[in-house]
């Protein structure tokens, strides 16, 4: 399907990354309760090894998406965030090609560039259009 927002989140690309971190943490991401579920800080500081595997996994292909997809994770959870990760994050949203053609992906990376330098831990969240929200403001 490609992607519906120029959000960091706002692409098949970037769910497909989050979507392996919640089955490397073994966790629902759609749990039988409702709603969708988030990766809890001791998850992902757990899983960060395999979480960069992951991301490096996308090296050929998008590699500064994964790291940006994990830059949010981090975010959202209030893990832990070493400065080496931390630089690789930096570096994915400065190296982001589509930013040089889209002013609205160039506010998104911005905005997530921003709140990196701003971490100190606690949690922040970053929000992204969900695929129905755009195509139902899209029809009006």
């Amino acid at each position: 399907m490609g992607w519906w927002s120029t959000d960091i989140m706002g692409g098949d690309s970037p769910l497909d990354v989050e979507d392996a971190f919640f089955e490397i943490a073994q966790v629902q991401k759609f749990p039988k309760s409702g709603g969708i579920a988030t990766l809890s800080k001791e998850a992902v500081e757990k899983n960060m090894k395999a979480f960069i595997a992951e991301v490096k996994r996308h090296a050929d292909y998008q590699p500064e998406i994964a790291w940006q997809v994990l830059a949010v994770t981090v975010l959202h959870s209030g893990a832990k965030l070493t400065k080496a990760v931390k630089t690789k994050m930096l570096d994915a949203c400065d190296n982001d090609e589509w930013s040089l053609e889209s002013r609205e992906r160039r506010e998104s990376v911005s905005s997530l560039k921003k709140a990196l330098l701003q971490y100190t831990g606690t949690p922040i969240q970053i929000n992204s259009k969900g695929l129905f929200e755009v195509m139902c403001n899209n029809k009006n």
